[in-house]
């Protein structure tokens, strides 16, 4: 997914996906900054609640693609 959010909302955004298990991929340092994230659905759904309820403080929210792991037990 990409995020689009404002500067003073980095850190604490990188906070959230810490607790959240979610891995920020890059980061682009534009007029906001822009991170490609990786998550389980399961955390992509949370994050689109969190995002329409204002509990994350992101400016943008877009799916890029899905990619299928298969994780061993």
């Amino acid at each position: 997914m990409k995020v689009e959010l404002d500067y003073s909302a980095f850190e604490t955004f990188k906070h959230y996906c810490k607790n959240n298990e979610i891995n920020v991929v890059n980061s682009e340092y534009k007029e906001d900054i822009v991170c490609k994230i990786e998550l389980e659905d399961s955390k992509k759904e949370k994050l689109i609640k969190d995002f329409e309820t204002k509990k994350v403080n992101i400016k943008k929210l877009e799916e890029l693609s899905k990619k299928f792991i298969t994780k061993s037990i």
